[in-house]
């Protein structure tokens, strides 16, 4: 259940190829640019050695090294350079063999399968997006992992342990070198530079810190900003992010054009050098009102990571919902169920047979109600217009869904089983998105605390604390 349009609903064929047009000026300029910075950072700090400049580089390489996966990416879409044989040895060798990537075939079949399906079921990039919005308390968590370098040394030691994998150590041996061996070489000559230099720990320090750590932090805003908590999944214009970077955001952030990443999407081998001018025609088309854009990284962030308490509560195990339908005679029909919070949206899976199931097909409007009995009585109350987004029959296109719904109230053993006997009772999957629906939630203050309510103002007392 789809409407994702064509990029030639928002562009005419000449424009689609003036955007497609290749500059081979402005591609060797960014692949210059990029190690430019890199190189000139190691020798700045290799002359000035302090604490400041160490940390000042760590910032600069940790985003260049994003510039490299950046510039690589496009190289996935053949946006280098118009000779394929020339664009795939840039990427491969200038740009993902010294850091940690490998050939860019596997990726670039991988990464079409993202764009053909776009935060559909069949995304292999929705699990990047899907759990937004999160608490800001479960973002801090994730930023302290990666700017203490948990999450780089987790991802990259999964990334050599699945290389040197083998019957025997000689075979894991040998499929470990087929995969990073031109990677070790190119970090051996690089590191022999730092050594001539009579810097070597300065190879450890700004290369490999940076990104353990800063390249972590910004790969994850750019995965947030991109698709995370998005309006809406089926609408090109909505279900991808383009945010406005300030010159500090694209020096540190997002740099060569990766912000504009809606537009990347509408014409997917544009070169990022013409994405700022897509982004333009959008606007002079008129078709601003409908585009998801944030002014910068902070704003994003507002929509992805909003306040804790209500977000912490709805995704808190073992908290029912109570779903108010409208029966065929206008009486209301109220039905205590299981559900998930999501994207910004809450699902919920009724059985064909359920009365309430038959009250959404002719009406869908709804009322929900998340509370919980003891103190300090929190509750969030939903009024809007529930969507069904896959029918019965189609249970199969959703069914992880359907186990993290179970999983959260019966836990992950007493998921499958339940998935497992209740497979044969076809369902319908419904979800109502937070941001067109009308939210309202409140608790009582904590023994700590002053007033009446706390999470909506129209319990405002003198001395009332809000989150």
């Amino acid at each position: 259940m789809t409407t994702l349009q064509r990029p030639k609903d928002f562009f005419s064929d000449a424009e689609i190829e003036q955007l497609r047009q290749h500059s081979p000026w402005r591609s060797a300029y960014a692949l210059l640019h990029c190690w430019g910075v890199i190189v000139a950072t190691w020798v700045v700090v290799g002359i000035w050695t302090n604490p400041l400049t160490v940390l000042l580089g760590i910032f600069i390489i940790g985003a260049r090294q994003l510039g490299l996966g950046v510039l690589s990416h496009d190289g996935a879409h053949f946006a280098l350079s118009r000779n394929r044989k020339l664009n795939d040895w840039l990427s491969e060798w200038v740009l993902s063999r010294p850091f940690t990537s490998g050939t860019i075939y596997g990726y670039r079949k991988y990464h079409l399968q993202h764009h053909a399906f776009t935060q559909q079921p069949e995304d292999p990039d929705l699990h990047l997006s899907k759990p937004f919005p999160i608490s800001k308390t479960s973002f801090r968590r994730k930023v302290w992992r990666d700017l203490s370098g948990q999450t780089g040394w987790k991802q990259y030691g999964a990334m050599f342990s699945d290389a040197f994998k083998g019957e025997t150590t000689g075979q894991a041996l040998k499929n470990g070198w087929r995969r990073f061996g031109p990677n070790i070489v190119i970090n051996l000559f690089i590191l022999a530079g730092f050594i001539l230099a009579g810097k070597w720990y300065l190879y450890f320090l700004l290369w490999w810190v940076p990104a353990l750590t800063w390249n972590r932090f910004v790969t994850r805003l750019r995965n947030i900003g991109e698709h995370a908590a998005v309006p809406d999944d089926n609408d090109r214009l909505r279900n991808t992010r383009t945010i406005e970077a300030n010159w500090l955001e694209r020096a540190f952030i997002a740099p060569y054009g990766v912000n504009y990443h809606l537009e990347h999407h509408l014409v997917v081998n544009a070169p990022w050098y013409n994405l700022k001018r897509a982004h333009q025609m959008l606007i002079e088309k008129g078709f601003l009102e409908q585009m998801e854009v944030q002014p910068n990284y902070k704003a994003m962030l507002a929509v992805a990571v909003p306040s804790d308490a209500a977000i912490e509560f709805l995704n808190e195990p073992g908290v029912l919902m109570r779903i108010a339908v409208v029966r065929a005679d206008g009486s209301p029909l109220v039905t205590p169920i299981w559900f998930l919070h999501e994207a910004g949206s809450i699902y919920f899976t009724p059985r064909e047979k359920s009365a309430w199931f038959a009250c959404l097909r002719r009406d869908p409007r709804v009322s929900l109600c998340i509370d919980e009995q003891p103190l300090p009585y929190r509750k969030v109350i939903v009024e809007g217009a529930a969507e069904l987004v896959f029918d019965v029959g189609a249970d199969d296109q959703w069914r992880d869904l359907y186990q993290r719904t179970a999983q959260k109230y019966v836990g992950e053993q007493g998921a499958q089983a339940y998935v497992q006997n209740t497979i044969d009772q076809p369902r319908g999957l419904f979800k109502v998105v937070l941001d067109n629906a009308k939210v309202t939630s409140w608790r009582m203050p904590l023994e700590t605390e002053d007033g009446m309510g706390i999470w909506h103002d129209r319990y405002y007392v003198p001395g009332t604390h809000f989150e």
